[in-house]
């Protein structure tokens, strides 16, 4: 009779599942993804907690997370449209910009220009034009970098760059765009444009006409005003 007893927790014992943990049932799962497609009838048979307390099919679930997943994807399409359409309204903005000041008769009157659309047409706060020469060499190291090459600073800028490019201002400017603006071989100055706003001059794909502006004016400038 105890032989038996025996036997038989053993046999419990033996034939007892062992504990999964749900993560070995995760691993599992996707390292045999065509385990529901060769068992098609589990998907009817499982059921999720609902938000409420209600239980829902796994499939039911899936339905709902993927008409979420749909609405999202349209929300940033039509964010995606949006910075398309503005860009594209900046883009001729500036290149009607540069078509008006290849024609100025003066170096005086393209700074002139210039100054006038960014803080009237395109609504910059902060404007400074910063030529080669007025530059000491007491400068914070990124702008010594924007002397080396064409190139852009763009962002929440520290203080020492903004004192140098907006002295009384560096209070109220929360984030800049400085452009280095280059002639062939020839470093002509740096243009910055400052904004209260902190995502006004972003890393933002937009704000990648800026640089090309900085480009073809730097060309403008350069060639029709060679510099000293």
């Amino acid at each position: 009779m105890t032989n038996t007893a025996e036997n038989l927790e053993q046999a419990d014992i033996s034939e007892a599942p062992a504990e999964l943990e749900a993560q070995q049932v995760a691993d599992w799962l996707l390292d045999n993804p065509r385990f529901f497609i060769e068992n098609p009838e589990l998907l009817r048979k499982l059921e999720l907690g609902g938000n409420e307390g209600n239980s829902i099919s796994l499939q039911a679930r899936q339905l709902s997370a993927l008409r979420d997943r749909i609405a999202e994807l349209e929300t940033e399409q039509n964010e995606l449209l949006d910075v398309l359409r503005n860009n594209e309204a900046v883009a001729q903005r500036l290149h009607k910009l540069l078509v008006t000041l290849a024609e100025c008769k003066t170096e005086r009157q393209l700074f002139q220009e210039l100054e006038r659309a960014l803080t009237q047409d395109f609504s910059v706060d902060f404007y400074a034009w910063l030529s080669a020469g007025s530059l000491g060499d007491q400068i914070p190291t990124e702008l010594h970098e924007l002397r080396q090459k064409p190139s852009t600073l763009m962002g929440r800028l520290n203080k020492p760059v903004v004192l140098n490019c907006f002295a009384q201002h560096i209070e109220d400017v929360s984030s800049a765009c400085i452009m280095s603006l280059h002639y062939k071989d020839q470093f002509l100055g740096l243009l910055a444009l400052g904004s209260k706003d902190e995502m006004r001059f972003t890393d933002r794909p937009g704000t990648a006409l800026l640089e090309r502006f900085g480009a073809v004016l730097g060309g403008i400038l350069g060639s029709k005003y060679p510099q000293d």
